[in-house]
């Protein structure tokens, strides 16, 4: 099958041979913009075709991938200085605490779960509604977050805080709507369908909203880089749980209470956030309209809304197979959600070392791009090509080690066979899962987001479909057994995309 990656690199790689045509060794940037200009090539054509400013912009581009002509040798490699080695470990500390929004809670819980199991126990009318609100906030929520997340760090670049916390506040809103929004569709549909008991159903609503909108304020907070503020939330929620279980409160109304401090610290913290950006100026650059802002997020927002829905969907498929003389609509099996929680930590805690490897990936590209040259095309791709190989073999490496430091913690609810059969296709899903994001980060650093999108949703219908099917004839197990066959198709077809990438210069161009 076809697959288009990105007009700009490939209207890059024409504008190169054109101007190869006419000039193969400019001698300067203002002689390749003069060719440029004489074919044609305006400013405005220029932004729109491969999003350079201008033609001397372009210009010194073309420069740089021409200069060495047909016979010179490659520039010389770059050595590490001290400051690309902070810029590392800055890149690192930033991807890590990006994915600890997630997992932090997520490791307290997983731990909870297992050496105190009674402390987060609900009744068993409130469970399935407080599952679905998780799952739903971080679905819905997730691709408001991605698009705060590349908006802000946009403006951000720029030095344009104000503006970027103008238009991360207006992402942020449109979220928050939109979280209330589908929390008042849910609970009509549940009360209608009579799927859960109508206070359980709005209780399940309000956690819900809470949760969606702390995942979005998280996301702001990231933007400020003041690493201390989400792990305050969080300690926030902690000290308020601790506190309701020891003087004998709920689990129930103890997890609310939780959640209900833990949204209160974000939210002060963001106004007093904006509220500081608001106080300054603009700035030169004015505000993008929201047609252009919803047309340019929306990949974005797909991506970080199918994202989770990947992640969740053989959950929710198994929770369908629940058998009719239960008499309720969803639950997860016990054992089944012990072994995917298991898998599904992993997962999380080694997502950091999949965005950092995919910057460095990216960053070697770039080097490898600035020294291009045509003679040395054939040796380009092969060292390319060996980089992203070994990048993904370290994506596996992260994986393995992060799985076996954390999979004794769960060591006593894993020795049921079924909850181990399940953790090792767990295992074995998000393994595939993290490969194939890797792919995608590397797309959506040349700006090719279609075929990313193409994959995720073909991954997304294949755990869903089949997960729901496999569960409702075989057992609810299967539905991992599903997950994983997502997760190889999501796999399969981003890395035909990356292989298209890879094999051809104008892309690496396009990335330096």
């Amino acid at each position: 099958m076809d697959m288009v990656i990105s007009t700009a690199p490939e209207a890059l790689e024409r504008v190169i041979e054109r101007v190869a045509a006419v000039c193969p060794h400019p001698a300067d940037a203002l002689e390749a913009a003069a060719v440029l200009e004489s074919l044609g090539y305006t400013d405005a054509v220029v932004r729109e075709l491969t999003g350079q400013p201008d033609s001397r912009s372009l210009g010194r581009m073309l420069h740089t991938v021409m200069k060495a002509g047909h016979g010179a040798e490659p520039g010389p490699r770059l050595v590490p200085t001290r400051q690309g080695v902070r810029d590392e470990l800055r890149v690192l500390l930033q991807t890590f605490s990006l994915s600890s929004i997630y997992a932090l809670p997520w490791v307290v819980t997983f731990a909870l779960e297992r050496r105190h199991p009674d402390v987060l126990q609900l009744p068993p009318e409130a469970a399935a509604p407080f599952t679905l609100a998780l799952m739903l906030s971080l679905i819905v929520s997730g691709g408001f977050v991605q698009c705060i997340a590349r908006k802000g760090s946009f403006y951000i670049g720029l030095g344009q805080h104000a503006l970027g916390a103008a238009v991360t506040e207006r992402i942020w809103q449109c979220g928050v709507a939109t979280i209330a929004a589908t929390a008042l569709m849910a609970t009509s549909a549940a009360w209608y369908l009579d799927l859960f008991e109508l206070r359980y159903a709005a209780l399940g609503a309000g956690v819900y909203i809470m949760l969606g909108t702390f995942w979005l304020t998280c996301g702001v907070l990231w933007l400020e880089r003041r690493y201390w503020q989400v792990p305050a939330a969080f300690g926030g929620a902690g000290a308020a749980f601790a506190l309701c279980r020891a003087v004998h409160v709920s689990p129930l109304v103890s997890q609310i209470l939780a959640v209900s401090v833990a949204l209160g610290i974000a939210l002060g913290l963001v106004a007093f956030a904006f509220s500081r950006h608001g106080a300054t100026a603009v700035g030169e650059l004015a505000s993008p309209r929201h047609a252009v802002l919803v047309r340019a997020l929306a990949p974005y927002f797909c991506y970080g809304s199918g994202y989770f829905a990947f992640v969740f969907a053989d959950r929710i498929a198994a929770g369908t197979s629940v058998p009719a003389a239960a008499g309720i609509e969803f639950a997860i099996d016990a054992r089944y959600q012990a072994g995917m929680d298991a898998a599904l930590l992993c997962f999380l805690l080694s997502m950091a070392a999949v965005e950092f490897i995919n910057y460095r990936f990216v960053h070697f590209w770039q080097q490898e791009a600035s020294r291009w040259t045509p003679s040395a095309g054939v040796e380009y791709q092969a060292r390319i090509q060996r980089r992203c190989v070994r990048s993904r073999a370290l994506v596996a490496v992260a994986f393995v080690a992060i799985a076996l430091l954390v999979l004794p913690v769960g060591r006593p609810t894993l020795t049921d066979p079924i909850a181990s059969r399940v953790m090792v296709l767990g295992l074995c899903g998000y393994l595939l899962l993290e490969l194939g994001l890797f792919n995608a980060l590397v797309l959506f650093s040349v700006n090719a987001p279609v075929p990313v999108l193409r994959a995720l949703v073909a991954g997304v219908m294949v755990n869903a479909l089949g997960g729901y099917v496999s569960s409702n004839v075989f057992g609810s197990t299967y539905a991992a057994a599903a997950m994983c066959a997502g997760a190889a198709v999501f796999l399969w077809r981003s890395h035909v995309a990356v292989a298209v990438a890879l094999e051809r210069p104008g892309y690496g161009c396009y990335v330096a």
